[in-house]
């Protein structure tokens, strides 16, 4: 027996060795590979499709791969204005870090994104158009592609940090600047996924020397990854920035001055889809409307939006009130005919048409506790006749109670309105969405 077992042995340990050697030497060969030939590699493939891509230099200091973390470094990245020796991207150090179970999970799962020292330089023209409008350009030869099966993905522990942007708007000579600017995002996520969680939410930066921060919170449980994020916005003004919109307006933002205190919660389950809540209050102030003659077109002293519980990632929108006061709305028909507020809408030219919808979406959901419209005022101009006409709607109220696009849910609503003659309207009716159903009592007089 002791001979058989030698025997054995004998035969099994020159097999021992080549697996021992055949390893040593796949080891060698995929740490050379990973850590030495694959990275100017791919280093040269990304200089090369990049530039042709964008039309514009790249070039890249240093990649890094270790194929035994699946993490990847590059550094020195850096985009030139096109035909220009100028920067106009580029940041010191990107690093990502690969789960290794991305593959089996057939998703793409990040364990960690961390950029630093990004620098973004945007440039204004005189004729509106940006240092990066080429790149935006809707091709309009490439027909869209067929939508397929949407990817799946788990972002974790993202990180901007020290970033900087500068932005130079040429028909107002200004220079506008974010500095320091610092991001941390826990997850961003469409599927469960089990990562250590180290980013705490934070934003802060320096806009034009003005320092600003938030910072938010994430609570580790047993089944759940929670974060929460509070938003304060007070008295920002629209029209300054919606004037570097990279598209043209039919109408003039006179001012507008935006209140938002919001909680964003996010919640990613280990065993389901992660959910994201917003909830809290958004106030729309001083809005002041004119078309493109410069003559009034519509006022909005406030407007409140109550949210509660609401999830987007779900398309459930849940808006505890909506209340207008004091609305004014000018309609004039010119003496061509035409009314000012299609001048608003563009033109068939200018229309995109809208992306398919995936079968697989879900449909929204709206619900609406309270709408009430207060004081509302509509001027009516027609110069189109002889004599010329002119009336005014006002005090026009509404109230709507419990709005639903849900089936079979039904909601109440009042609206009372009189003219500058006296005529007045008042109804009170049931309506249904989903069947479209409408009931009530519309009543109606004049006074000589």
């Amino acid at each position: 027996m002791g001979k058989i077992i030698q025997i054995y042995q004998n035969k099994l340990r020159p097999r021992l060795k080549k697996i021992l050697i055949g390893l040593v030497i796949f080891f060698v060969v995929f740490t050379l590979v990973g850590f030495f030939v694959i990275p100017p590699i791919l280093k040269s493939v990304l200089v090369k499709k990049l530039s042709e891509t964008l039309k514009r230099e790249v070039t890249i200091t240093q990649i890094k791969l270790n194929p035994y973390t699946l993490s990847l470094t590059v550094r020195g990245f850096l985009i030139k204005e096109r035909g220009s020796s100028e920067t106009f991207v580029s940041f010191d150090e990107l690093f990502v870090n690969l789960q290794s179970l991305s593959a089996l999970k057939l998703a793409l799962v990040l364990k960690e994104i961390r950029l630093t020292n990004l620098f973004v330089k945007i440039s204004r023209h005189s004729d509106v158009s940006y240092n990066f409008s080429d790149l935006i350009e809707k091709k309009t030869e490439t027909p869209p592609a067929e939508k397929g099966t949407p990817l799946r993905f788990s972002l974790n522990n993202i990180q901007l940090i020290n970033g900087n942007i500068e932005f130079w708007d040429g028909p107002k000579q200004t220079k506008h600047t974010i500095k320091e600017l610092n991001i941390g995002v826990p997850f961003v996520s469409n599927i469960p996924s089990q990562i250590d969680i180290f980013v705490q939410p934070s934003f802060s930066a320096k806009v034009n020397e003005t320092p600003y921060k938030l910072q938010g919170k994430t609570k580790p449980f047993g089944d759940t990854l929670e974060t929460i994020f509070d938003i304060h916005i007070a008295d920002l003004d629209l029209p300054y920035y919606l004037a570097y919109l990279p598209m043209k307006l039919n109408f003039k933002i006179v001012s507008a001055l935006l209140d938002v205190q919001t909680q964003i919660t996010f919640i990613q389950h280990r065993d389901k889809q992660p959910s994201l809540t917003v909830t809290g209050n958004v106030n729309l102030k001083k809005v002041a409307l004119d078309d493109n003659k410069k003559s009034p077109l519509f006022r909005l002293p406030l407007l409140e939006i109550g949210i509660a519980p609401t999830e987007p990632l779900r398309q459930i929108i849940h808006l505890s009130k909506i209340s207008i006061q004091s609305p004014e709305l000018e309609v004039r028909r010119d003496d061509q005919g035409v009314i000012n507020l299609q001048t608003l809408i563009p033109e068939k030219g200018e229309t995109k048409s809208a992306p398919p919808k995936s079968e697989a979406s879900p449909p929204l959901v709206l619900d609406i506790d309270e709408i009430h419209l207060t004081g509302g005022k509509v001027t009516f101009s027609d110069l189109s006749r002889n004599p010329t006409f002119k009336t005014i709607l006002t005090p026009i109220a509404l109230k709507v109670d419990h709005f639903s696009n849900g089936k079979d849910k039904k909601a109440v609503y009042a609206l009372s309105l009189q003219t500058e003659a006296k005529e007045s309207l008042n109804s009170k009716v049931n309506f249904q969405w989903i069947p479209l159903v409408q009931e009530g009592l519309w009543r109606s007089n004049r006074f000589h």
